[in-house]
């Protein structure tokens, strides 16, 4: 993680490093989450764009990879994070039937909350 806090309407860094261990089909949902109930007792999240694969980048195996979020201007200050739920077809029937699923991957961090 390059900024563990952040300002809303910032970018998040973070880098993650990945072991592709076979040739896949990858695909990521991803979601930036608040968990910090606003007055009403719910929790923000705010889904991000997808990132997929045909085949895993192979240049990027066991290297650094970074990522940038934006954090929405009006994001509620706090603890949040982002989570990462990977899937996985290696053969034609898990692209076409029962893709794998992994589990998610959790990157907490912290929004500053605005000057008084």
């Amino acid at each position: 993680m390059f900024t563990p806090v952040v300002p809303a309407g910032a970018a998040f860094r973070m880098g993650r490093v990945i072991d592709y261990q076979d040739d896949c089909e990858l695909n990521y949902d991803r979601r930036l989450q608040s968990d910090t109930p606003d007055a009403k007792g719910d929790i923000r999240r705010e889904v991000l764009p997808e990132i997929n694969f045909q085949n895993p980048p192979m240049d990027l195996d066991g290297k650094l990879w970074e990522v940038s979020v934006p954090i929405p201007d009006d994001f509620p200050c706090g603890p949040a994070r982002i989570i990462d739920s990977p899937t996985a077809a290696c053969n034609w029937f898990r692209r076409l039937f029962w893709r794998q699923r992994r589990s998610d991957a959790v990157t907490s961090f912290t929004v500053l909350c605005p000057p008084s």
